[in-house]
């Protein structure tokens, strides 16, 4: 991997914990409508739907939270669902990778404020059915 690349994934990844300690503090704040301090969250909880690309980044971002913020980190392993419905019920902390387009009601909770895009990890990539061209090539039309 490239030293550029690995700048910009702990970069990436350090904003984001930045952020998330943040969100996490006002959103509580504004759900029970309150403006109190809240007792600091020292663990960060990350959901592991699988991949290894999303093992990678759970471990980056866990190692940055751990060795800069001082957070202790672990990962809830589930499918896209049922991770994605344990953020909205604040189970699951952060989600590094998701594919949206699979969640029905993706854009309509993040309008809602029930979660929070903060970027995007894959911008270059494609989602569809994929089959050797053998088989294509055996079975036209």
């Amino acid at each position: 991997m490239k030293l550029k690349n690995k700048i910009h994934i702990f970069l990436s990844a350090a904003v984001l914990l930045f952020n998330y300690s943040f969100v996490a503090a006002e959103t509580k704040n504004l759900f029970n409508g309150s403006r109190q301090s809240l007792p600091e969250k020292t663990s960060i909880t990350f959901a592991d739907v699988g991949w290894d690309s999303i093992r990678f980044h759970n471990a980056i971002a866990g190692l940055i939270a751990e060795k800069v913020f001082g957070y202790s980190w672990s990962e809830v392993p589930g499918s896209t669902p049922i991770t994605f419905e344990a953020i909205k019920k604040g189970e699951i902390d952060i989600e590094m990778e998701a594919w949206s387009d699979n969640i029905p009601s993706y854009n309509e909770d993040v309008q809602a404020g029930r979660l929070n895009e903060v970027g995007v990890n894959f911008d270059d990539n494609k989602q569809g059915f994929y089959i050797p061209q053998y088989v294509a090539d055996e079975n036209p039309g």
